[in-house]
């Protein structure tokens, strides 16, 4: 009976899991994004057909040892895709692409190492145990600043359970790197499989672009259009609100958080996180944070009285705790390092005298 549910629950994972490649390498076939997920795909597959209770024997054994070598990929596929998805600065470039086939061939390589096969593979499990272990980090780490409403309530669901269920599975073999000790936690798994996967489409096939859609943060951000659906219209006053104690420098107060700036303006924390998504064009709180402080910071080094006022001081007057924040913000948002941009501004002033 328990074998009749695990060979069902395996072979719609395979089912579910063949449904999510084929969508995505046909809905958008130029993008990394898309093919890292049907590779994620695909990687599941193989392991499902892999590890299942039929009889896979009369497959030749170079096929189950490159399916083997590529399944080993799966936690680290899941640290790029996580990222890519959950940290708007972080876009993988088609490089990654050609780098997991090298990765591929030194696991397979691994494999037939001979006497040093079994510390190796263990090497490469404990590794993608440390990914999973950073994707969960990030999750929590990142949840605070998420703007982005379906986002943020996903953190701890979509990318923890699918962490979670990879996780336990390479710590039970690990553990339990025999398959008869295994065999009884194998219908469990390929049921938490099943229930992810159905999840994972869901929630990946949806059409809603506000989630998955990595955004390049710009000193000139997207507002909603008047008359959006998605943007309700009592988050316009609250937007204009905002824009105005931006004006006031009220955004300069050092540590502040999302929560304390809903307090001083009397509005919920969730509303007032919509309306810097939807209505100012933010994804996360810092983005929002450093578009207000670094356009200041270009204004007062435009400003021939703050020469020789250190660049130090500047940061700390805008809220930066040190100047090493202050320099990455600024030059992510300006192309130039405060230092730089200082120069630049002297220099048209001289030329122009």
């Amino acid at each position: 009976m328990n074998e009749d549910i695990e060979i069902v629950a395996r072979l719609l994972a395979i089912g579910v899991n063949t449904v999510i490649a084929a969508v995505f390498l046909a809905v958008h076939p130029r993008r990394i994004g898309a093919w890292l997920m049907a590779l994620l795909a695909v990687s599941v597959v193989g392991y499902l057909w892999l590890s299942g209770p039929w009889n896979a024997t009369e497959v030749p054994a170079a096929l189950r040892g490159a399916v083997g070598a590529w399944t080993a990929l799966i936690p680290f596929l899941v640290w790029v895709i996580a990222r890519m998805h959950l940290e708007d600065g972080f876009r993988p470039g088609w490089i990654w692409i050609p780098g997991l086939f090298v990765a591929w061939l030194a696991v397979w390589l691994i494999d037939h190492s001979g006497e040093w096969q079994t510390a190796l593979r263990d090497g490469v499990r404990i590794a993608g145990l440390g990914a999973l272990i950073d994707v969960a980090r990030r999750a929590l780490q990142g949840r605070p600043d998420d703007l982005v409403a379906l986002r943020r309530g996903l953190r701890l669901t979509f990318a923890a359970a699918s962490v979670g269920i990879t996780a336990v599975v390479l710590a039970v073999e690990l553990i339990l790197s025999d398959a008869v000790a295994r065999a009884p936690l194998e219908p469990i798994a390929a049921v938490a499989i099943l229930v992810m996967s159905t999840l994972s489409a869901m929630v990946l096939l949806r059409p809603r672009g506000e989630l998955f859609v990595n955004q390049t943060i710009s000193t000139r951000p997207h507002k909603t259009v008047a008359g959006d659906a998605s943007a309700p219209d009592e988050d316009a006053e609250l937007a204009r609100r905002i824009e105005a104690h931006a004006a006031a420098g009220e955004l300069f107060k050092p540590e502040l958080s999302i929560t304390a700036l809903a307090t001083e303006l009397g509005a919920p924390e969730y509303r007032l996180r919509r309306a810097i998504n939807r209505h100012l064009g933010y994804r996360n709180f810092p983005a929002f944070l450093n578009h207000y402080r670094i356009e200041e910071a270009r204004r007062r080094f435009a400003d021939p009285a703050n020469d020789r006022l250190p660049i130090l001081t500047i940061a700390m007057d805008l809220g930066y705790g040190s100047v090493g924040p202050f320099n990455r913000a600024f030059r992510e948002l300006t192309g130039q390092t405060p230092s730089a941009f200082r120069r630049q501004i002297a220099s048209r002033r001289s030329a122009d005298s």
